[in-house]
């Protein structure tokens, strides 16, 4: 490795691993505190630019094989990275390309670093570690197909939208780690295009906060002095073009990152909107608002985990299917806003305001089941049918459905009550037939019930309290 100018000179030693790397210190093993050098050199590097060659020397003469550049038409700014306010180090982008492109070479993100220097500072590079650069999926948007691969994670979104134009797929292999940083909750995936992220049970895919260090290590060696919390980055957000998006054994962090002003139904891990996509196995923690919001969305959601997000899943509109999902320990755990749904065999296990909301909300329940809830049940409110339309209330185990204020069965429709089905009204609840039609059949008296939300005699402690008394009016 040499200077154009041989000075400095340095006939390397040794061997490099494949994708190892190879320190080189000058002088002493002190330059980096804490990281071992592979071999010393005397000499030094001249601020003003200079070109090295790495090469093969022969008998009678030296085969390059890389070189770096200079920009010799800016005499101010000659190297094309780097930069001594900072001390920040030069880095090259891609690997696979050569050092002689401009284009090719980057100043460290600053963020991620390693190794200490001899005073035992953070030095702003990565010695003998992976170039920061390297770590980012692009810089802009993706042009063509990408593939991310678990050999190269973890990848890493700095602070902007990573965009996938329509007709681009992004596919993310089993075990990837794609870390996000926004120092105003703005990273995140926008996809016009699709994201195909399909995990396993032993290899999960996951999204989460630059400071979640339990997935994709401590990228900027920090330790404890940073750590995730809700809304460090801004979320994925899947368009209509993205339809053919699927994620599954996916794990979805610390998202829900929003500007004032923005729509309140964006504020999620994840969002999708007016496109129906599939979503197995995957779990939601630690939004800001949403674990999970749908939009339009006739979406499949099967097997998922919701968990200490302000709402595990919000929906407007669309008719999204959620089954064997488990919500627990969220501000509020199901909310279905208009449209209709299907929901079926669903756990809710202490969410503290309630388990499940619909409103305005045609709806397939059935299966579901809870306990620790603010309210143990199922909240119905306004419109229950649709006109022209029948519809069903379906029994579920010890979680009965809850009127809170009018819910109506609409006119030239039909609500049909299956014999195992509680229905618990609150103090200000009503049950209004408006030209519709109730067809309420059991075999016996105890087949179809009405009662008070303070009666624990049937459907469980529906308040979550075994205190509570019903009274006559």
């Amino acid at each position: 490795l040499r200077s154009e100018d041989n000075e400095p000179y340095i006939n390397l030693a040794g061997s490099i691993s494949p994708k190892g790397y190879f320190l080189l210190e000058r002088s002493d093993n002190a330059t980096v505190s804490d990281v071992k050098a592979d071999q010393f050199y005397t000499g030094s590097i001249f601020d003003g630019g200079e070109v090295f060659k790495l090469g093969i020397k022969g008998k009678n003469s030296t085969t390059t094989i890389d070189k770096t550049m200079i920009r010799k038409s800016n005499r101010y700014y000659p190297w094309p990275a780097g930069s001594n306010d900072g001390k920040k180090t030069m880095e090259r982008i891609n690997p696979q390309k050569t050092g002689d492109d401009e284009y090719n070479w980057g100043t460290n993100i600053y963020l991620i670093k390693n190794g200490k220097d001899a005073k035992g500072d953070i030095i702003t590079g990565t010695p003998k570690s992976r170039n920061s650069f390297n770590y980012l999926i692009t810089q802009n948007s993706l042009i063509a197909d990408r593939i991310l691969s678990k050999e190269n994670s973890p990848y890493f979104v700095d602070n902007g939208w990573l965009k996938i134009p329509a007709g681009v797929t992004l596919t993310i292999e089993p075990g990837v780690v794609i870390k996000f940083y926004s120092s105003y909750a703005f990273a995140g995936l926008y996809a016009e295009g699709d994201i195909k992220a399909q995990g396993t049970e032993k290899d999960k895919i996951i999204f989460t906060s630059f400071f979640d260090d339990g997935y994709g290590g401590d990228l900027n060696s920090d330790a404890t002095s940073t750590s995730p919390s809700v809304g460090n980055w801004r979320g994925i957000h899947i368009l209509s073009s993205g339809a053919g998006s699927v994620f599954s054994n996916a794990v979805f962090r610390f998202g829900g990152g929003y500007f004032l002003g923005d729509p309140g139904y964006e504020k999620a891990n994840l969002f999708v909107k007016d496109a129906d996509i599939d979503i197995a196995n995957s779990f939601f923690a630690s939004s800001t608002t949403y674990g999970l919001s749908l939009y339009n969305s006739d979406s499949r959601i099967i097997a998922g985990v919701f968990e200490n997000n302000a709402v595990g899943l919000y929906s407007v509109s669309g008719k999204p299917e959620i089954s064997n999902s488990v919500f627990s320990g969220n501000k509020q755990g199901l909310v279905l806003n208009g449209g209709s749904a299907e929901v079926k065999n669903n756990r809710f296990e202490s969410n503290a305001d309630f388990a499940f909301d619909a409103v305005g909300s045609p709806i397939d329940i059935s299966g579901n089941s809870g306990s620790n809830n603010g309210y143990n049940g199922i909240i119905l409110r306004g419109d229950i049918t649709q006109a022209n339309a029948a519809s069903i209330l379906k029994p579920n185990s010890d979680f009965p459905y809850i009127l809170d204020g009018h819910v109506n069965v609409v006119a030239s429709s039909t609500l049909t009550i299956e014999p195992g089905v509680v229905v618990k009204i609150k103090d200000n609840g009503f049950f209004n037939v408006l030209g519709g039609e109730v067809i309420a059949q059991g075999q016996n008296p105890s087949d179809i019930i009405f009662t008070s939300i303070k009666d624990n005699s049937v459907g469980g402690y529906t308040l979550n309290s075994t205190s509570t008394v019903p009274q006559a009016g």
